[in-house]
């Protein structure tokens, strides 16, 4: 079938609009009409050429849409069920999932990293070549085709709009919360950066039961819409931050620091402001 895909053709070269040709879906896979996308950090830094990356590739990982065809075998979605992208399905076999840990899946290393879909096969293709799916999604275009297992059914009832991050942003920052913190209610929490996870680290610490939760961010805009996600507290970032921390806690520091921006000072910013013991935990890329 004939769709539309942004495809990077040329790393810190802006994205194509333009016309690719779509293979039906093979046996484990399902063929979705996008309806709606995320734009995320990890998608602007292969686009930019941080990360480095073969294309031609179409971006996008966090998106939602409608399922359109199905191949022999899918039995967890129908054709049109509404479903949320999972740019990271685990594989259920491997080691790490079958201890229960599959966000560490071995497969991911071998295919999803890789821009590749378990299958191994090569559905996208435009100017006469392949064209890789970004984390096997490949969800800046209007159709897409991912396995099964990256497929979620949701409620038809929830907007597209609301939905469309969910797959990555969301799971992120209130899985980083319920996951890999574990933290605990009436803890105090710091959460460095108000984008799309750290929104959704002050969600999931609201969620917990967190007694204080501290949002900080360089802009104000964020820092509002941050109160309304469940933030106690809001600080303006600059090189006071830690200081103003301490002061919040008594002088002691957040039980718990998430930093989701990720460079060298946001870094030293965390680990200044957590308590001693406390938990400072990495999401930024």
């Amino acid at each position: 079938m004939r769709i539309h895909a942004a495809i990077l053709w040329e790393q810190g070269k802006p994205l194509s609009v333009e016309a690719a040709d779509l293979g039906a879906p093979g046996p484990g896979e399902v063929l979705v009409e996008v309806k709606a996308a995320g734009v995320c950090h990890s998608d602007l830094h292969p686009a930019r050429g941080d990360w480095p990356m073969k294309t031609p590739v179409v971006l996008g990982h966090e998106g939602a849409g409608i399922v359109r065809e199905i191949g022999a075998g899918v039995k967890s979605v129908q054709c049109d069920d509404h479903v949320v992208f999972c740019w990271a399905p685990a594989c259920g076999v491997c080691a790490p999932c079958r201890e229960g840990r599959a966000v560490l899946c071995d497969r991911l290393e071998r295919v999803t990293y890789r821009n590749r879909l378990p299958s191994g096969a090569s559905h996208v293709h435009a100017r006469d070549q392949a064209v890789a799916p970004f984390l096997g999604t490949a969800c800046f275009a209007d159709f897409v085709i991912v396995p099964e297992e990256g497929a979620i059914r949701v409620s038809p009832d929830v907007p597209f709009d609301a939905l469309a991050t969910v797959g990555c942003a969301v799971v992120t920052g209130v899985g980083a919360v319920t996951n890999a913190a574990q933290v605990t209610p009436g803890s105090r929490v710091a959460v460095i950066g108000a984008g799309g996870v750290g929104l959704n680290v002050v969600q999931g610490a609201a969620i917990a039961g967190c007694e204080m939760v501290i949002a900080i961010d360089l802009r104000p805009a964020p820092l509002e819409i941050a109160k309304r996600f469940g933030a106690t507290h809001t600080i303006a970032a600059g090189e006071k931050m830690a200081d103003a921390i301490r002061e919040l806690t008594a002088g002691r520091g957040a039980d718990f620091v998430f930093d989701t921006v990720g460079n060298p000072r946001t870094l030293t910013d965390a680990l200044a402001s957590a308590r001693k013991g406390g938990t400072v935990v990495l999401t930024g890329l």
